[in-house]
């Protein structure tokens, strides 16, 4: 059985400027950017799934391997007001 690179190999790989990778890691998260996009644009935020690919794309350009985060830098706060 054959496995794809994996997902910490692909970020690198994207942080260090590999389109390809940097659309399999996108390609990688597509299943949660789906499903979340689809509760909150019930809820009126409709640019949540561009938003939610936006933010995986600044992740991967934050990617610190072994690196200790702080706790906002780990957050996505999502703000939207009622339509």
């Amino acid at each position: 059985m054959q496995t794809g690179p994996r997902l910490g190999d692909l970020i690198s790989r994207a942080r260090d400027g590999d389109e390809e990778a940097m659309m399999a890691v996108i390609r990688w998260f597509i299943p949660a950017i789906k499903h979340h996009h689809g509760w909150l644009s019930r809820m009126g935020y409709y640019e949540a799934g561009s938003d939610l690919v936006a933010w995986v794309i600044s992740a991967v350009h934050r990617y610190q391997p072994r690196a200790t985060w702080e706790t906002d830098e780990t957050d996505l706060t999502v703000s939207w007001r009622a339509v």
